[in-house]
């Protein structure tokens, strides 16, 4: 043990000398007396652990008196210590020895006050040892136990050598009592240390235990506080996911920026929103025409952000989606998304939606503004320093007008600007005469036009775009061919994109530069209608001039353009497969193949496939625009209502996930997702949902009515089940109702004639 050593003790051999019978008739009586009255101080039967107690009150006690208590406190030890460790047997053998010679040493210890110091310090040692604290920790204090273990048994044979004197003259003859003393003194200093080692580090043996204690409870405490956290969003997220969400409505990276381009509008954005001045407009109107780029930059700043960490949500409107109805749960869906992004937002909304179960299937947009957006900032103005970003892109593919009306006048309101300071809506469109009336006037939107970037800069970002674009071809375009299609571009990326799809195009027997001549020879710059021409071009390339093959086309374009979701091709095919006209069962793969320039999922039969730009969508609906590849969209709605008819007909029938029991809940049916994925086919489940939508735009269809009623003779039930699998059986009282319109009586009439 660092800074203790046991003392080098010199044991004293008897002298020869004379004995004094005299003097040992003195101290035989004298011990008879001391054992007495150290009986009476301290009885033997004083129980374990109270021994310590008398021993600091011994101070006016007779040396002999105070040696017999010593000896008496290391007998009751002893004798009520069952096992002593290794450690502490040379104890056990002190105690014997002075038992041995209790006699002598009381006769001396009145004379020899070394004898009696020496006995005290001991049973200051035995003392210890007894304590509670010091039994308890046997096992850390067991290395300095152990010295001092040989520090009592070289005592003992000290003690047993001392006592053996049977003259006190003769050794005071030779000088050793000083010597005695001084032995006695390094003794009893190397026992004080030891036993003050063996406090301290118990007490650092239970300071570390009380610091482990304090850890595991704070640890568990943590613990509980996680649990508690868990089990408070768990049922948060609960009261939130009840809200409508636009699945599939947010961000989109293939739709950013290249790399080192368009860095002048987006820092200008990027400004807008960390400005979180007072007077900063609370709300970005970015508008342009279609084919500028809008919502490339819009996606690009979301990914920015959301990389930051301060993207509340990006909400998209695309005309593909419009069946999903997504103006009906824009503010529910970008609330859920704030909720994600902000604890003490997600709290708050849902404590709103905990205090009114009504809201949670709102459809009204004002409400769920109120409710969902305005009602938990308020709750939670204060604590926010960061700024908030929402992305509201391609407003103007939400739908007709009334389908974006009540937003517009939301997004115009002065509640707007009562939002926290640090809140940013970027919103983007094509300038629509309805979004301009609405949002020009407010005075807390700022309006951006895309015509306000430079020409300079828009041809700059699109020739890096088209060099980009065109870098792998192995004759690709010098750098005057690159600006020449940037200067035609006229500021639409689009029109660029296209332009590059052409000349990388595989077409038969042609290089690079002929298919850039080529381009450049219908072409011409400074056209209204850039777009336009460039859909003719890419079209007259990939259709062939055939009456069959346009005919085709425009049968394909047309159901593509008329379903409520993207299918694809594989499901286009089963619907397809249904068409009353024989002429119209074919792979559209024969089509499709070779418009990968103008749609996406073409490569893929199991990918959707749907437009790659809305402007495609108004080119082929306009024949003005399009001519002969024009397309009527309200010819293809009676197909697809017969075709949805017949795959229910064909594929509907009792339990068809084969569930074991009628009596679960559909939650309680663990693999349920699976069966519904395994049973019930793409197109099945399209026809489920939408074969309303279809047959309410038929105008005249007799031979549909028939076919209507029968289903609801044979499959009606069967359908019900269908819906509560896909969980739309919501939409199923909207859709009867629908379509008892549509048969032109009242739901009684029709419900008796079904019966």
């Amino acid at each position: 043990m660092a800074g203790v050593s046991t003392p080098d003790i010199t044991i004293f051999a008897p002298e020869d000398v004379k004995d004094d019978p005299s003097h040992l008739v003195q101290a035989t009586k004298l011990a008879d007396k001391g054992a007495d009255r150290a009986t009476d101080v301290y009885p033997s039967d004083i129980p374990l652990g109270s021994q310590n107690v008398t021993v600091q009150h011994m101070k006016n006690i007779s040396n002999a008196d105070k040696a017999n208590t010593m000896i008496n406190i290391g007998s009751s030890a002893m004798g009520q210590l069952d096992t002593l460790t290794a450690c502490l047997q040379p104890l056990k053998a002190f105690n014997n020895v002075v038992n041995t010679i209790v006699d002598t040493v009381l006769a001396q210890t009145n004379r020899d006050q070394s004898i009696n110091d020496l006995l005290f310090k001991i049973g200051h040692v035995y003392s210890f040892i007894i304590e509670d604290d010091t039994l308890a920790n046997i096992n850390v204090i067991r290395e300095p136990l152990a010295k001092i273990g040989e520090l009592v048994r070289k005592g003992v044979q000290f003690i047993q050598n001392y006592a053996e004197v049977k003259s006190f003259w003769g050794r005071l003859c030779k000088n050793v009592f000083t010597e005695t003393d001084n032995v006695i003194a390094a003794y009893s200093k190397d026992l004080d240390a030891l036993t003050q080692h063996c406090r301290d580090m118990i007490t650092r043996d239970m300071r570390g235990d009380v610091r482990k204690v304090l850890g595991d409870i704070r640890s568990a405490r943590d613990g509980i506080s996680r649990v508690l956290d868990e089990v408070t969003h768990a049922d948060e997220k609960v009261q939130i996911n009840q809200l409508p969400y636009a699945s599939g409505a947010g961000l989109n990276l293939t739709k950013t920026c290249l790399d080192g381009t368009r860095t002048t509008i987006l820092s200008e954005i990027v400004e807008w929103v960390y400005n979180t001045g007072s007077g900063t407009h609370r709300v970005l109107w970015l508008h342009g025409q279609a084919g500028k780029g809008k919502s490339a930059i819009a996606h690009t700043v979301a990914k920015g952000f959301k990389e930051l960490g301060i993207l509340g949500s990006c909400f998209c409107f695309t005309r593909d989606r419009l069946a999903d109805r997504r103006h009906e749960k824009i503010f529910a869906t970008i609330a859920r998304d704030l909720g994600k992004y902000d604890p003490s937002f997600r709290r708050a909304l849902a404590s709103v939606v905990a205090d009114d179960d009504a809201l949670a299937h709102t459809s009204d947009v004002t409400q769920q503004w109120q409710k969902f957006i305005l009602e938990p900032f308020a709750r939670i103005s204060t604590r926010r320093s960061a700024p908030v970003l929402i992305v509201i892109d391609a407003l103007d593919e939400s739908g007709n007008e009334d389908s974006r009306l009540h937003i517009l006048q939301t997004l115009a309101s002065v509640e707007v600007a009562s939002l926290p300071a640090v809140v940013r809506i970027l919103v983007t469109s094509r300038p629509l005469n309805d979004i301009i009336e609405t949002l020009h006037g407010a005075s807390h939107v700022k309006s951006k036009s895309m015509d306000e970037i430079s020409i300079d800069t828009a041809k700059h970002d699109i020739q890096v775009y088209i060099r980009h674009q065109l870098r792998t071809l192995a004759d690709s375009p010098s750098e005057d061919e690159i600006g020449c299609l940037a200067e035609i571009s006229d500021g639409l990326f689009e029109w660029a994109r296209l332009a590059c799809e052409f000349i990388k195009s595989s077409k038969e027997a042609t290089t690079t530069t002929e298919r850039y001549q080529e381009l450049m020879s219908v072409i011409s710059g400074g056209s209204k209608d850039l777009l336009d021409d460039m859909y003719k071009v890419i079209l007259d390339n990939a259709i062939s001039k055939s009456n069959t093959t346009r005919a085709r086309f425009r049968s394909v374009m047309c159901q593509i353009l008329c379903t409520k979701e993207p299918l694809s091709i594989d499901s286009l095919n089963a619907m397809r497969s249904k068409f009353s006209r024989r002429e119209d069962k074919y792979d559209v793969n024969l089509i499709l193949r070779s418009m990968g320039a103008l749609l996406s999922g073409v490569a893929d039969r199991s990918t959707p496939v749907r437009p790659l730009h809305a402007s495609f969508f108004d080119f082929l609906t306009d024949g003005l625009r399009s001519g002969e590849f024009a397309i009527d969209i309200g010819s293809m709605h009676v197909n697809l209502a017969l075709a949805s008819l017949g795959i229910m007909e064909e594929e509907l029938c009792f339990n068809i996930c084969q569930l074991e029991s009628s009596y679960m809940w559909n939650s309680e049916v663990k693999d349920l997702d699976l069966r519904v994925k395994q049973r019930i086919s793409v197109y099945l489940s399209y026809a489920c949902r939408f074969w309303v939508d279809h047959v309410k735009d038929v105008k005249n269809g007799e031979h549909l009515q028939k076919e209507v009623k029968h289903f609801f003779k044979e499959k009606f039930l069967f359908w019900i089940e269908v819906l509560s699998l896909l969980q739309s059986l919501n939409n199923a009282t909207a859709a009867l109702i629908v379509i008892a319109q549509w048969m032109e009586v009242g739901l009684l009439s029709f419900q008796n004639e079904y019966d």
